[in-house]
């Protein structure tokens, strides 16, 4: 669910930042889900990582972290890219954005959702 998916990024930001030492603004989560409000709001609840707080499709604001969605960071990159929302993906038809948001990271990438759906990319993207 947005809410369980939204807490365990919420954990791995908090560690990145305190523990890794990573700047809160090298970091986007990214809403592949055409449904980004539930999304957005199960952020809101669950309340802003340790060291920094939520921005919602306001690009490199100063100690936050980026929550957009997969089509509107489309062209842009981060270090670290957080995606998640991919449970209601249709991998046919949106195979280009999907290819988009996993290209996005310079550095690391971080894919948030059910074991399914990672084997379901899995078999998408190999033959």
């Amino acid at each position: 669910t947005p809410e369980q998916q939204a807490k365990k990024i919420k954990t791995l930001i908090s560690e990145l930042i305190q523990n890794q030492k990573v700047a809160s603004q090298d970091i986007a989560v990214l809403v592949f889900d055409d449904k980004k409000d539930l999304y957005y709001q199960a952020f809101q609840r669950v309340g802003n990582p340790a060291g920094a707080a939520w921005s919602f499709e306001s690009l490199w604001v100063h100690s936050t972290v980026l929550v957009d969605t997969a089509r509107r960071f489309k062209g842009l990159e981060a270090s670290i890219i957080i995606l998640c929302g991919l449970e209601h993906a249709n991998l046919e038809r949106d195979r280009e954005l999907l290819y988009v948001s996993l290209s996005r990271a310079r550095s690391r990438l971080f894919l948030a959702g059910s074991r399914e759906i990672f084997e379901s990319i899995v078999k998408e993207r190999l033959p």
